[in-house]
């Protein structure tokens, strides 16, 4: 009673420095990112949603940038008690595996952390 729930994305834009190694302009990657950002924004709210949660319960929040950073940056401005993550892994040995953005996030984290595999 009395938590407040917090939605985070963090995304980057696929390839970006490829992108920006090549040349191309900051205009069209600043399109991607607005693109990613409103597609993350949907999903987010489709989230709460399906979660039956009213739109004062459910705080979304997208940033660009490193997950593992905006995770731990977030954590603290929001003064977090608890961060779940999911993680992505197929093969059991996957399973058995912390990605990059977990284990930093377990190293660098102040809160509770609990991973949904």
């Amino acid at each position: 009673p009395g938590a407040e729930l917090v939605l985070l994305h963090a995304f980057e834009v696929p390839f970006e420095g490829h992108l920006r190694y090549a040349s191309v302009d900051e205009d069209t990657i600043s399109h991607y990112r607005v693109v990613a950002r409103q597609e993350a924004t949907e999903k987010l709210q489709a989230l709460c949603q399906a979660a039956a949660l009213a739109p004062e319960d459910c705080h979304t929040i997208v940033q660009h940038g490193d997950a593992a950073v905006r995770i731990i940056e977030q954590e603290q401005e929001q003064d977090c008690d608890l961060i779940v993550m999911g993680k992505h892994g197929e093969s059991a040995l996957e399973n058995l595996l912390l990605g990059s953005v977990t284990k930093h996030v377990l190293a660098e984290s102040q809160s509770d952390i609990l991973v949904s595999v």
